[in-house]
């Protein structure tokens, strides 16, 4: 978090008498965690007053979406005003390692956080997440463990328990996307197959994609983004390499 950013944290926090601070950590992030020891489940609103939550948010975030999406579908009371702060200065490394080291020195720091799916891991090796398998209702993670698309999301798990320590906020399936048609014309069924619902293994894929390159025709085969993808270092080559495509295609 930059220090304007920081400057504005802790004036946000001196205006109210309990937690009720929300960082947000990136627009980025696909995951609503829940951080440090916090009463999850607590009526932030006392009645007596108006509580305000602070969240800090990189330009671009879709903030008046998400927070008419909290009041109509996610139950938070009307008298929890969410004011989002733009954070200029933004830069996603210093903000992490800023943050880790803010809640290992006060479970206080925040109640919630918007943060990169890819982070979530080293939050909860550090112990800075609530178990929401644990302390969450079955009335709210029903919904979650049986939508489709959130169902499918597995980066707001911690690994090696299945718990869940996040709930997803915008969720981005990997596809692959193929002409169907130069794909039977190369002697592939991918409907009698049912590729759709049963993915190839990133090694039977590239056999079709060099068959249907060859019968085709075409001046290539797109198997992954690799050079087209600024954050290749991070993403694609290391599911490719590590994984063999499981991470495309299967559970790795």
């Amino acid at each position: 978090m930059s220090r304007r950013g920081q400057s504005e944290s802790a004036s946000a926090r001196s205006r109210v008498s309990r937690r009720r601070f929300v960082a947000g950590l990136a627009a980025t992030g696909t995951s609503a965690v829940g951080a440090g020891c916090g009463e999850l489940g607590a009526t932030l609103g006392d009645g007596t007053e108006s509580d305000t939550l602070g969240v800090f948010v990189e330009a671009g975030f879709p903030a008046d979406t998400v927070k008419m999406a909290l009041y109509e579908h996610g139950g938070l009371s009307r008298d929890v005003d969410v004011m989002f702060h733009i954070d200029d200065d933004y830069e996603a490394e210093p903000t992490m390692n800023d943050f880790v080291g803010e809640l290992e020195r006060s479970s206080d720091a925040a109640d919630l956080l918007v943060i990169r799916d890819s982070w979530l891991q080293q939050f909860h090796r550090g112990g800075l997440l609530t178990n929401l398998t644990e302390r969450l209702p079955d009335q709210v993670l029903a919904p979650v463990e049986s939508e489709s698309f959130w169902a499918a999301s597995r980066s707001d798990r911690a690994q090696g328990t299945g718990d869940r320590y996040g709930i997803p906020l915008r969720v981005d399936m990997r596809t692959v996307l193929y002409r169907r048609d130069l794909t039977e014309a190369a002697g592939y069924d991918p409907a009698g197959a049912n590729w759709g619902s049963e993915p190839l293994s990133w090694e039977r894929w590239s056999h079709v994609v060099a068959d249907t390159l060859a019968d085709s025709g075409v001046e290539y085969g797109f198997t992954s983004p690799l050079g087209a993808y600024w954050s290749l270092a991070i993403g694609p080559f290391y599911e490719a390499l590590s994984t063999w495509g499981g991470a495309y295609f299967g559970d790795p």
